[in-house]
């Protein structure tokens, strides 16, 4: 093959297309790189010396293209380039000079990688994400400017440039991945505008080298916002951490698919409204209520769940209210929240989260209302210092509760025995709906009594006889499957229209 015709509707080639071929090893030997349709294939490392400007015309340079091209210092593209490939610069030791322009919106992974005489970069507002591998291995690389259109940073990004200081991580960016700023021995400083941005939960994403144990760590400062994913990374791996000043720009928002939070300044109350789950935040998010100085939480009645690491780290809340219609409070929740004396956890709440009330500095009473609600079995579950809990449970004579605040030497007061629960006529397993699952809850009592064997409580009884005569039959279960029938066709039937 000695010469090639490119048509021009072919929008794209890739850098192996000629690999190998004569006629691209006969250009290759006379000129110092070969551009194809706009696209620089390939480079000679024998000839690629000094300083490389590209000519105008030139879109993209193409993966591997300048290998190992040891003898080049300096690279200027033009206004036309919108694209580097993958690998593209990838060991070109003798490199101190890239000029990136706007125009370019892809750096692909390892484009610079092992560029070790590179002292700076300059990373244009083009560009929307940094690559894998990026400038990994840079070691002389002394500044990176991080523009606020990026979005994302890959993993091994700027592993090993062991001369970066510092590094500004611009509020646009959402994701940082694993070993993006990895064993950076230099690195002193973290700032991390994004309070929200999701930072890959490993000690090597951030490193400047290990401790006497061999396990990577970080001996600089991480810089971030209250209540930050930078803050919990960092409190997470014991790192240093300091807090940037905020001023709040949204007081309102959406914290799950049919719940909505408002913040009035005024009096630092948080209200949190509608119905359904709240959205999770710990450990791959922030709630969006975590910069703001929020000293007291009203959750009104409807919210289910309250999501992993809600008011995590709130260090100013002081009262929290928990309405009935809770059911779990998960993760981390109160974590953290130095100011809060005391709270409630109401009937409803079925269970809680590991960690969900650690390191509550003030916190002195715990009320649990639910004699069965699931508490994890750990000390961190409720603590308020390293050394366990000095404060007072509250809860019912041989409540979990009880069990809990006994198994970890915690003070514990009787609220007494447990109340009866409350059943609705026919919902005989207290779950708010009437199904065929109470009528077979029925007739396995039913059975049981033939054998003296008696399942229900008094209260359970006096909801499962649903016509009154005293006595479980048939009859009862009979009423009940009716009404399941009728709801089927009109949602507004009532179980007392049966009865």
């Amino acid at each position: 093959m000695t010469s090639i015709t490119v048509p021009e509707y072919l929008d794209e080639i890739k850098n192996s297309a000629f690999l190998g071929t004569p006629w691209l090893e006969d250009r290759l030997s006379v000129e110092p790189y070969v551009v194809v349709s706009h696209v620089v294939v390939a480079g000679n490392p024998q000839l690629c010396k000094g300083d490389l400007v590209f000519p105008d015309g030139v879109t993209s340079i193409g993966d591997n293209a300048f290998y190992s091209c040891d003898e080049l210092t300096s690279v200027t593209f033009p206004d036309s380039v919108t694209s580097i490939g993958d690998f593209a610069f990838w060991c070109c030791t003798s490199l101190t000079s890239v000029t990136i322009p706007d125009s370019v919106t892809r750096i692909g992974d390892y484009a610079f990688f092992e560029c070790d005489s590179l002292p700076s970069v300059t990373i244009p507002d083009s560009v929307t994400s940094i690559g894998n591998g990026t400038f990994e291995d840079c070691a002389s690389l002394t500044s990176v400017t991080i523009p606020e259109r990026v979005t994302s940073i890959g993993s091994c990004a700027f592993e090993f440039c062991e001369s970066l200081t510092s590094v500004t991580i611009p509020e646009s960016v959402t994701s940082i991945d694993e070993c993006a700023f990895g064993y950076c021995t230099s690195l002193k400083s973290v700032t991390i505008e994004n309070p929200e941005c999701f930072i890959y939960l490993d000690p090597h994403t951030f490193s400047n080298g290990c401790d006497a144990a061999g396990d990577y760590s970080f001996t600089g400062t991480i810089y971030g916002y209250n209540n930050s994913t930078a803050q919990a990374f960092a409190e997470y791996f014991l790192y240093t951490f300091e807090r940037l000043e905020y001023t709040p720009t949204s007081t309102t928002g959406t914290c799950g698919a049919d719940l909505t939070w408002n913040f009035d300044e005024s009096t630092g109350t948080l209200t949190i409204s509608g119905t359904g789950e709240m959205n999770h935040y710990f450990p791959q998010a922030a709630a969006p209520w975590m910069r703001l100085n929020v000293t007291s939480a009203v959750i009104e009645d409807g919210v289910t769940s309250i999501g992993d690491g809600a008011f995590f780290d709130c260090t100013s809340l002081v009262s929290v209210t928990i309405p009935d219609s809770v059911t779990s409070i998960g993760y981390r929740v109160f974590y953290g929240c130095s100011s809060l004396p005391s709270v409630t956890i109401p009937e409803g709440v079925t269970r809680i989260g590991d960690n969900v009330l650690a390191f509550c500095d003030s916190l002195t009473a715990v009320t649990i209302l639910n004699p069965d609600c699931e508490i994890p079995y750990s000390s961190t579950a409720i603590n308020n210092g390293f050394d366990g809990f000095t404060g007072t449970i509250y809860g019912y004579d041989n409540s979990t509760a009880q069990a809990y605040a006994e198994d970890y030497g915690c003070k514990f007061e009787s609220l007494g025995a447990a109340p009866e629960p409350v059943y609705a006529p026919a919902d005989v397993d207290g779950n708010g709906e009437i199904t065929v699952d109470d009528t077979s809850a029925i007739l396995q009592d039913i059975s049981g009594q033939i054998f003296g064997e008696i399942q229900f409580s008094e209260a359970q009884f006096k909801a499962a006889d649903v016509n009154g005569d005293g006595r479980l039959t048939v009859d009862d279960v009979s009423i009940i499957l009716q009404y399941i029938a009728a709801k089927l066709n009109d949602d507004t039937v009532q179980i007392s229209d049966f009865i």
